[in-house]
């Protein structure tokens, strides 16, 4: 009995038995220091090549940690930790000039002059504001713009040497800082720094060439700043003028570097007088009566003066009264940069006729074709045409 049973027993131990795998060989459990750092080159390493995974949501280890950190994605903030870029600074400039000689003869030479400069920080803080002095040897040809529009006196010898605002810009664009102006070029040969200008011109930005108006044609100063800014441009020097100029710089760039294009147009009035009065005459009414004042010569432009009689330019002739019979007419011809100054021009020749006496009242001329503009009769000798064009 034990025999069977033994054989029957150890028959169903050999049946039953299972087969025990050999225990496999440990795998590392060690984080590798250098692949922490994104250093580790061997394939074959025997540590730990993982990433954090409780970095996204912020590891308490931090640098201790022993697992590598994944970097920032590019989306992502930028780490307020990391040092602030520095940007270059920046100034503006403008130069006040007048026009002098120097020489006699056949060697005489013509040429302008710096008798003021301005400059300006990109916070409007003033860092140069100074009258410049006239160059020795040299006699003044014309310094009317620097005296009406300006208001500068007329001591050209007060100030101080040109070599003083040269020696500023030079400094500031060594600085690696930008220097920003309105017809830039102007300025920097009114200080005598044509070759400076070419050698550093990376650095330098004229705004008279990112503001211009809708046929690509630039403006003043004066006029994209009133049209971006929506404000009156109130500038008596030139300090306040590269004021101006630096405001606009900061509009250009918060809208990413773009030129913008003005839509300005040119507001003309075109006078067309008796064609029979002597010629003496229409230089008389010209001078005493059409003619703008003094202060408006920046305003608006002579665009056309006849000494001779032309051919009338009639729109409504059964209107015009007595001055429907003239074949002929002397013309003279302004534009105005803004409607407001051609209306103030307007008002004050009808004012200088009532005082002479030769006009009681202003009649408008019916027109069917609204591009020739508004036209009006003054008496039965002088018809105003008004209209606009696009600059």
């Amino acid at each position: 009995i034990n025999a069977e049973y033994g054989g029957w027993l150890v028959s169903r131990m050999a049946a039953n038995q299972t087969t025990v795998a050999a225990p496999a060989a440990a795998g590392p459990s060690k984080p590798c220091k250098y692949f922490k750092k994104g250093q580790c080159k061997n394939e074959q390493c025997g540590y730990l090549h993982e990433y954090c995974r409780f970095y996204a949501q912020g590891c308490a280890n931090g640098d201790a940690c022993p697992y590598r950190h994944l970097p920032p994605e590019p989306s992502t903030a930028p780490d307020p930790l990391a040092p602030a870029t520095r940007e270059n600074k920046a100034y503006a400039i403008d130069c006040e000039f007048i026009q002098v000689r120097q020489g006699k003869g056949a060697d005489a030479r013509q040429f302008a002059v710096t008798v003021s400069v301005g400059i300006v920080s990109q916070r409007l803080e003033t860092i140069l504001y100074a009258r410049v002095k006239q160059p020795p040897r040299t006699q003044v040809f014309d310094d009317s713009f620097a005296r009406a529009v300006s208001h500068l006196d007329g001591d050209w010898s007060t100030g101080i040497r040109v070599d003083v605002a040269r020696c500023l810009v030079q400094d500031v664009l060594d600085e690696g800082c930008t220097m920003v102006g309105w017809q830039i070029d102007a300025d920097f040969n009114g200080l005598r720094l044509e070759q400076l200008m070419a050698d550093r011109r990376h650095q330098i930005e004229d705004m008279s060439e990112q503001y211009l108006t809708t046929n690509g044609n630039k403006c003043q100063l004066s006029e994209a700043y009133q049209y971006i800014f929506a404000r009156p441009a109130v500038a008596h020097d030139a300090c306040d003028d590269a004021k101006m100029t630096m405001e606009l710089w900061h509009h250009w760039k918060r809208s990413g570097k773009r030129q913008c294009f003005l839509p300005l147009q040119w507001w003309t009035i075109k006078w067309q007088c008796s064609g029979s009065s002597p010629t003496s005459d229409f230089v008389s009414f010209r001078w005493n009566i059409l003619r703008p004042e003094k202060s408006d010569r920046s305003t608006c432009i002579e665009e056309a003066a006849s000494d001779l009689p032309v051919a009338m330019d009639y729109t409504a002739r059964e209107e015009l009264g007595g001055l429907a019979s003239e074949e002929s007419c002397y013309v003279y011809q302004l534009r105005f940069r803004q409607n407001d100054e051609r209306t103030r021009y307007f008002n004050l020749v009808k004012q200088r006729m009532i005082k002479a006496g030769i006009m009681e009242d202003v009649i408008p001329v019916p027109t069917t074709n609204p591009e020739v503009g508004h036209q009006y009769l003054f008496g039965d000798f002088c018809l105003a045409t008004l209209h606009q064009t696009a600059r």
